[in-house]
């Protein structure tokens, strides 16, 4: 039986410091880059140690760590995360010489960035990276990058990204995963969870919340209408209590996918309410994409 993994990435983790002397680091020989950038005033980082990059700031005394977590643990950026390594990310913290060179005031640190991710097994990566790429969420802008092989959405407070994983990294074990990948900043995680501490955002419900959500963004977005654009034209053509029917189907396709829909209702009410929307031209599924079992992923792993 395989060890539980987990669906942490990426981690920038924030610590307040008191050291501000930087000058026996850069007399190391160690790579740096001093930066004036607004808001926090000078930024000082240091690339490429122990696997990892620092970004001092002054004068607000700001520390702040971002890494690979596979890389680190693994030396590999495309594994999953071992629910049992967790621990070993505090610990690989704690003992990290440049961190404890800035005398971190608490061992209480926040997170500023996570990524989640979450992996598909699926025949041909490039099929579903092309119905992506076809894919529009308001509010977010694409790109598409690495021969069309990843599509990634953002804005200043998270980001989006599908990609063939084997393209990325070159590795066999990688080859027909495509990956989904959520990022978050602190503006988003804020508006979610109570803090940002590390337990809090290093945890597996918070991961699979958060994917959730962005893989609901992306179901909504090859819709291609909005939710409240939807209701306005159920209620506007119905009577209240059908179109509350309506939506109620509508909202659980968005959730859930249309084949889990299915098994929901009457196969007569299934098509009923599947031909109004399809009279309405409002899209609820698509084809390639509505393959792709989210709840099948998480408990693969789980």
């Amino acid at each position: 039986m395989q060890s539980p993994k987990h669906v942490l990435d990426t981690l920038s983790i924030t610590y307040k410091v008191s050291n501000t002397n930087v000058d026996s680091l850069i007399s190391k020989g160690w790579n740096y880059r001093l930066s004036i950038s607004g808001g926090q005033g000078s930024e000082v980082y240091f690339s490429d140690i122990n696997d990892k990059r620092y970004f001092y700031y002054l004068p607000s005394g700001i520390l702040r760590v971002e890494f690979s977590v596979p890389t680190v643990l693994y030396g590999k950026n495309y594994l999953l995360v071992k629910s049992s390594d967790i621990p070993a990310i505090k610990e690989i913290l704690r003992s990290d010489n440049v961190i404890n060179y800035f005398s971190p005031v608490s061992d209480d640190c926040n997170v500023s960035r996570v990524d989640y991710v979450l992996n598909f097994r699926v025949d041909d990566t490039s099929n579903y990276i092309q119905s992506f790429s076809n894919v529009n969420i308001p509010r977010m802008t694409k790109s598409i990058y690495n021969d069309s092989q990843t599509v990634f959405y953002k804005n200043s407070r998270r980001a989006i990204r599908v990609y063939d994983k084997y393209s990325e990294c070159k590795q066999e074990e990688a080859r027909g995963i495509l990956r989904f990948e959520t990022q978050l900043r602190s503006k988003y995680l804020n508006d979610v969870l109570s803090d940002r501490s590390f337990d809090n955002v290093v945890n597996f419900q918070t991961a699979v919340y958060f994917l959730s959500d962005a893989f609901n963004t992306l179901r909504a977005g090859y819709m291609c209408i909005s939710e409240d654009t939807v209701l306005s034209i159920l209620f506007s053509r119905y009577r209240s209590n059908y179109a509350s029917a309506l939506y109620g189907f509508y909202k659980l396709v968005v959730q859930y996918g249309i084949d889990n829909v299915k098994r929901l209702y009457s196969k007569s009410a299934f098509y009923r309410y599947l031909h109004v929307f399809n009279n309405l031209n409002i899209r609820l599924y698509n084809e390639v994409l509505d393959t792709l079992d989210f709840k099948e992923a998480v408990r693969s792993i789980a």
